[in-house]
C-alpha cells in the first residue's frame, strides 16, 4: 500500500486517452471523476504519458492537471527513458539527488576544529564530519 511508504509518491499513466476497446465499448470500471478525486485524496500526482500519434490528450491533461502531475507525449513510444528522466526531475529527483541540505552552524569560531552533522529521519540516520574552517591566513594591518 503506498499510503504506507515515506518519500514522494507519483503515478505513471501510460495510455491513448481512449476508454475503449476499438469497437467502441467503454473498458474502465469506474468513472474519469472518481478516479481523479481517489488520486487527489490520496495527494497522488499522476504523469500521464500519451503513447500513439492519435491520442485522447484533453482527457490525459485533465487527469495530469487536476491531480498536480504533468501530461508528457511520446509519438512512437521509444523515448520513454527520457519520459521518465522528466517525471523525474520534475518530481526533484535529477541528477543533484533527493534534496539539498544548507547548514550554518551555531558556532562561527573559526577554530579548524572538526564538527559532526548527525540527520536523521524515522528510517535512516546519516553522521557527518567536516573542518572548520580557520581564521585569515595573513591577518590584515593597516596601511595594506
Amino acid at each position: 500500500n503506498l499510503k504506507d511508504c515515506g518519500g514522494t509518491r507519483a503515478m505513471v499513466l501510460i495510455s491513448d486517452g481512449r476508454d475503449e476497446d476499438g469497437t467502441g465499448r467503454q473498458l474502465s470500471r469506474t468513472s474519469l471523476e472518481t478516479a481523479i478525486s481517489a488520486a487527489k485524496k490520496a495527494k497522488m500526482p499522476v504523469f500521464a504519458i500519451g503513447i500513439g500519434q492519435d491520442v485522447g490528450r484533453p482527457i490525459l491533461e485533465r487527469i495530469a492537471d487536476e491531480t498536480g502531475g504533468g501530461y508528457l507525449h511520446s509519438p512512437e513510444g521509444q523515448d520513454l527513458d527520457r519520459l521518465y528522466t522528466e517525471i523525474a526531475r520534475r518530481l526533484g529527483r535529477g541528477d543533484e539527488g533527493y534534496f539539498k541540505l544548507v547548514y550554518r552552524s551555531t558556532h562561527p569560531e573559526k577554530d579548524g576544529s572538526t564538527r559532526t552533522i548527525v540527520l536523521w529521519n524515522d528510517k535512516t540516520r546519516a553522521v557527518a564530519n567536516y573542518p572548520a574552517p580557520r581564521g585569515l591566513l595573513w591577518p590584515l594591518t593597516k596601511g595594506f
